[in-house]
């Protein structure tokens, strides 16, 4: 709570910096603040404003600042200035975040930049930009320090502290052989503690490598990252040699995103390839991005409408059915959801995987039998209290077994459970094994199907035990 306030009142001074013109103090201020608030700030500012104190801040400065900016308004600031001037901020800016950016280009916009870059910055955007954007080249990062066994501690820290770019990110140092394959890691506070004539074999602790391939699915680079709780790891190409690496803060990055497009895909909402905040995203392409998944599913309700329709006549005579078709489907929506939930967040975690189909059909199957076990007492009490009690001489009126309804009741929901169990827990199975997101079991889609299933079974289990004609 303090830390909102603080950004509060912080923009609050700022706000006055500028009302007032107080240039000196406004970049005094941007320069003890951190840079993900700075750009914040001047995203609230017209562009113009933006851009100007943009350019009064020192270029590193710039360069720290350009990443926390939205792409929209990065590609604001590039065609805004003079591209000799982009270009110097440019070269100082994150490899990845250069990628990414340059990918956004259009085509002449990437012409016009290129002449501009050093030769190896240039180098270096091209080869980047080349990877898939979803692959662990895509996301990686060519600022690292590589050294060899044979390199002293004096030389390697001498090694860290002449490349600049790499101290970025400097959290360890890859060792690799005379053909550039990575052989082992240490990270810093091992060589800080080695004396400075040792050479690295001597103290440096063999380990198991934890590393991805270039090709490697970005989710599943943020998996490595967060399973064995790394600064960063490193990318190897088919050679086994070092070629990049993917640091925390991206995959924290990636794992919001894909956490995001999960939750949307689950909703039944198309996820957009140009990630924006809610406010900034256009009202037609939220239309565009629900509306799909809603009249698929109000086609896939007809089936629901034609069962409904069958029993129609059965309704009408028998009012109180009508009451308790609601507690079914809704219960079978709850259950079928939960477990379709479950079974997704496990096998984006890769917790799950297809081959343990039976172990999640055979927990989910006694899980729902204990669920249904309880709510089918639950059922019983609460009928016999408003069948048999509240509601017992208007019940006995119209001639039907006390018993039989409230256990014929009792007996769909339970069945209901155990369907919607399934269904949740077999439907994202059944798409993972399609070769798709299986969060596009989406929750809407699982709620409409217990619902058709669940009116089903309701009905003709109560027509059968109350002997009920539906023509």
């Amino acid at each position: 709570m303090n830390a909102i306030q603080d950004t509060k009142k912080r923009f609050t001074h700022w706000e006055a910096f500028l009302v007032e013109d107080k240039r000196d103090k406004l970049i005094a201020a941007f320069e003890e603040a951190p840079a993900a608030d700075i750009a914040e700030f001047l995203e609230q500012q017209t562009l113009p404003v933006a851009v100007h104190y943009f350019l009064l801040l020192s270029q590193e400065m710039q360069a720290s600042l350009f990443p926390h900016f939205r792409k929209e308004k990065q590609l604001e600031i590039y065609h805004k200035l003079p591209v000799s001037i982009f270009a110097r901020i440019f070269e100082e800016i994150f490899s990845d975040v250069r990628a990414d950016f340059y990918l956004a280009l259009d085509e002449k916009a990437k012409a016009r930049l290129l002449p501009y870059l050093s030769k190896q910055v240039r180098k270096d955007v091209l080869l980047l930009s080349g990877y898939p954007p979803e692959k662990a080249g895509g996301i990686m990062t060519t600022e690292f320090v590589k050294v060899t066994n044979t390199t002293t501690a004096e030389e390697a820290l001498a090694a860290v502290r002449g490349d600049v770019s790499s101290r970025k990110m400097l959290y360890y140092l890859y060792i690799v052989n005379e053909k550039m394959q990575l052989v082992n890691v240490i990270d810093l506070k091992e060589l800080i503690i080695a004396e400075p004539k040792d050479q690295i074999a001597s103290f440096a602790e063999k380990k198991d490598l934890v590393f991805v391939r270039l090709g490697d699915d970005q989710e599943q680079v943020a998996q490595q990252i967060a399973k064995y709780n790394l600064m960063a790891v490193p990318v190897l190409n088919n050679h086994d040699q070092i070629v990049g690496i993917v640091s925390y803060d991206d995959a924290i990055d990636i794992i919001r995103a894909e956490e995001t497009e999960d939750m949307e895909k689950f909703m039944g909402i198309i996820p957009d390839e140009k990630e924006q905040p809610y406010l900034h995203t256009p009202t037609n392409c939220h239309v565009r991005q629900r509306l799909p998944w809603l009249v698929f599913l109000l086609i896939l309700t007809t089936a629901g409408a034609l069962i409904v329709h069958h029993y129609e006549k059965v309704l009408g005579n028998v009012t109180f059915l009508i009451v308790y078709l609601a507690m079914i489907s809704d219960t079978g929506g709850n259950v079928g959801s939960q477990s379709a939930t479950v079974v997704i967040r496990a096998l984006s975690l890769g917790e799950l995987s297809l081959k343990d189909w039976r172990r999640i059909v055979y927990k989910e199957l006694k899980i729902a039998l204990s669920v249904g076990g309880v709510l089918f007492l639950v059922s019983l009490l609460k009928l016999l209290i408003f069948l048999g009690f509240i509601f017992n001489k208007r019940f006995t009126e119209m001639g039907y077994s006390l018993w039989s309804s409230i256990g014929g009741i009792s007996t769909a929901l339970f069945l209901q459970v155990i369907t919607s169990a399934l269904i949740g827990t077999c439907l994202p199975l059944l798409i993972k094994k399609l070769g798709k997101d299986p969060a596009l079991a989406a929750s809407p889609a699982i709620t409409t199907l217990v619902d058709i299933i669940g009116s089903l079974i309701y009905l003709s289990l109560m027509c059968w035990l109350l002997g009920l004609k539906t023509a």
